[in-house]
């Protein structure tokens, strides 16, 4: 004799709904569980993109941030200070006709052109010859010794560091009660300080002798004279103390940048 629970069979269709709600609960279950996995994915990058220098990748300069690097509760105040906050440059180009200068020749225009004077200076010739003799003579009386690095003039970056720039202002001590100060008082903002000058060399001998021994990025004091148009129609600059004093010796005049 059969026991009836009271349940009924199941149809085909009925089974067919059952298993195709529970495939949809499933599937539901795991696209919640990958949309958590991406949001925790995404905070992990959000948190890896950070600098290691304590500010975000997306600023665009790593030296951006303020942050200590090795404690993140305490911020640092930083810039860029030069070694020599002085540099002078050198270049035909402005300085004029060396022949009228140092030979006293008639004024001739066309070496207003520093290229003209470098290709005639290159050619040689009698002229040529007592110049070459002159700066030998002016180079001998320098008593320079060792070498100095040059480097090629580049207005850009120079314009960016000589720029006056607000250094931050130096730790305040914490005030004790009863002190006589006025704590009603405005805090005077850092003002711009010019950490860095460019110089330009006037003295016709002094430019001419540089660019003619210098080569690469290097100035030997023993180095020979070359009337080369590649070595004269350089622009170079540096900050080494011995060529520095000549410049300012011999004339200079401050660069600006506008």
């Amino acid at each position: 004799m059969s026991q009836n629970n009271g349940k009924q069979p199941q149809s085909a269709a009925d089974r067919l709904r059952s298993r195709l709600a529970q495939a949809n609960s499933s599937q539901s279950n795991n696209q919640n569980n990958n949309q958590q996995q991406n949001n925790n994915n995404q905070n992990n990058n959000n948190n890896s993109s950070s600098s290691r220098f304590g500010g975000s990748s997306s600023s665009g300069s790593r030296f951006s941030s303020r942050s200590n690097p090795f404690n993140q509760s305490q911020h640092l105040n930083w810039g860029l200070t030069p070694i020599h906050r002085t540099v002078v440059r050198f270049e035909l180009k402005g300085l004029g006709d060396p022949f009228y200068r140092m030979l006293g020749h008639d004024l001739n225009t066309e070496y207003g052109d520093s290229r003209t004077v470098s290709r005639a200076l290159e050619a040689g010739g009698e002229h040529v010859e007592v110049i070459a003799s002159m700066l030998e003579s002016a180079w001998s009386g320098y008593d320079l010794t060792g070498a100095a690095l040059v480097y090629t003039w580049n207005p850009k970056p120079w314009k960016v560091i000589t720029t006056p720039q607000p250094m931050p202002a130096p730790p305040q001590q914490e005030k004790k009660k009863g002190d006589d100060d006025d704590d009603d008082d405005e805090k005077t903002p850092p003002q711009p300080i010019q950490m860095f000058t460019v110089l330009r060399a006037l003295d016709m001998q002094l430019t001419l002798n540089v660019l003619a021994r210098s080569r690469s990025q290097l100035l030997i004091a023993a180095a020979p004279l070359v009337m080369s148009q590649e070595y004269l129609n350089r622009s170079i600059v540096t900050d080494d103390p011995q060529l520095v004093a000549l410049a300012q010796a011999t004339g200079t005049l401050e660069e600006t940048f506008a």
